[in-house]
């Protein structure tokens, strides 16, 4: 029970710390921001956040100006904020990636080390998983790439990760060979909204309302991990 308490502490501690670094590089913070920890990965839920200059962006239509701004200094924020999650988390994370819905004004970003995950805890019901996972291979299968294997993680009541294995195309994976990192995630941005329109299928697989979606690619491992908030 002890321990319980310092970890919940420090996931609050955390999340304190990352939206007065967020508000210190972008001039404004999250109203929100809520941290969970689960094995080798630490998964933060940003809510109220969008910039006075991605407004603009926006509203001028160049979405994808917007979420490159975002990037670089999202970037810089993640070398500044690593040794505070090591110090606090005694985790050295050495990846993140992050994702945007403008839309409903959120956004999620996932802290990874870059090693073997543990054996998954917290498993879905084992109906629900085979529904959730057949639909996810359609969804794919219609809109992108099949992956080659799904796994299911229930992070918590009301956060699911689905990890999608072998899922780039050969020719993303050119690209990224290349370094034309700005082209391959532009044509990735839209393959996610084609994928969030399947948020009602993945909700009748769950039983459960879906309030929000993320999608975040792996280029290096050639994984993604969409990432489901329900009601």
């Amino acid at each position: 029970m002890i321990k319980e308490k310092k970890d919940q502490e420090d996931l609050i501690y955390i999340s304190s710390q990352l939206s007065k670094l967020l508000k210190k590089s972008f001039g404004k913070g999250p109203d929100s921001c809520f941290s969970i920890l689960h094995q080798n990965m630490l998964f933060v839920n940003l809510r109220q956040f969008t910039t006075p200059a991605e407004e603009v962006l926006l509203f001028k239509k160049e979405k994808s100006f917007a979420l490159k701004f975002r990037s670089i200094i999202l970037q810089s924020v993640f070398e500044k904020f690593k040794p505070e999650m090591k110090k606090t988390l005694s985790l050295e994370f050495d990846s993140f990636f992050h994702d945007w819905n403008y839309d409903t004004n959120s956004g999620f970003i996932l802290f990874t080390k870059k090693t073997k995950t543990a054996n998954q805890t917290g498993k879905l019901d084992r109906l629900k998983n085979q529904y959730l996972e057949e639909s996810i291979f359609n969804c794919y299968s219609e809109t992108y790439k099949t992956p080659q294997s799904i796994d299911l993680w229930k992070i918590n009541n009301n956060l699911i990760m689905a990890k999608c294995h072998d899922i780039l195309l050969p020719i993303e994976k050119e690209l990224f060979r290349q370094g034309h990192y700005e082209l391959l995630y532009n044509h990735l941005v839209e393959i996610k909204y084609s994928i969030i329109e399947h948020k009602r299928n993945f909700s009748f697989s769950l039983d459960r309302e879906i309030i929000d979606m993320f999608l975040v690619w792996d280029y290096d491992l050639n994984n993604n991990y969409l990432i489901l908030y329900l009601k």
